[in-house]
């Protein structure tokens, strides 16, 4: 009887409270996130494009994860103070007047860094995600639509998949509000640029994408 008290007892000690579990929760998102990102820089040091595999393949376990809270944590722990996107990427989840509390050292050691546009593009990738998964399609198309001309412009074969990635949503979020044909021509200038850069992953991506585009309003 003593014995069975005992456990009793140890089971009572380890219960959390709703709010001590969303924390931890939390602190398992930001951490497998913070390793993603450790993975992205690693990509750019050592040009392995094996570390960029590594992060795509978490997708869809931090997809299901996904806050509009987690997400502000995020953005202002990686992303420095004073880069536009920074705003830019807050707004788009409804958190462009929150005042986030950080951890100063934590926040000191990133803003030394460079911040890379693999990092950018992984983030601003999970805003999308988490707005596609919301629903909030105009938004969704209003940001990859910002954001695609600075995609094209970076000639990095690191970005690669990440940048194929992105097209698929850019070219999603078109279609479910009714306005692929105008970015028709933006694909078409995507695909030469890809082809000309050998760009394999984001070539693909992207022939499929016209494709589609053109099945859509019955052009093939």
């Amino acid at each position: 009887m003593e014995a069975n008290k005992e456990i009793k007892d140890v089971e009572m000690e380890v219960v959390k409270s709703p709010e001590e579990e969303q924390k931890e929760l939390l602190n398992l998102l930001l951490a497998d996130i913070k390793q993603n990102v450790i993975n992205l820089e690693k990509a750019v040091d050592n040009i392995e494009t094996r570390f960029i595999t590594r992060v795509l393949r978490t997708f869809p376990n931090i997809r299901r994860r996904l806050t509009d809270v987690a997400l502000a944590k995020i953005i202002n722990i990686h992303v420095p103070q004073d880069d536009p996107s920074k705003a830019v990427l807050l707004k788009y989840i409804g958190k462009e007047t929150e005042s986030m509390e950080l951890d100063q050292e934590s926040n000191d050691k990133n803003q030394s860094k460079t911040y890379l546009p693999e990092v950018e593009t992984y983030l601003c990738l999970l805003v999308l995600i988490y707005l596609h998964d919301k629903k909030e399609y105009e938004k969704g198309a209003e940001l990859s639509s910002n954001y695609i001309e600075r995609i094209i412009s970076f000639n990095r074969r690191t970005m690669d998949m990440l940048a194929a990635k992105f097209y698929f949503y850019y070219s999603r979020f078109f279609e479910l509000t009714n306005r692929l044909s105008s970015i028709r021509t933006t694909l078409l200038a995507a695909q030469r640029t890809t082809a000309l850069r050998h760009d394999n992953e984001s070539q693909a991506t992207i022939l499929n994408l016209i494709l589609r585009n053109y099945l859509y309003y019955n052009l093939v």
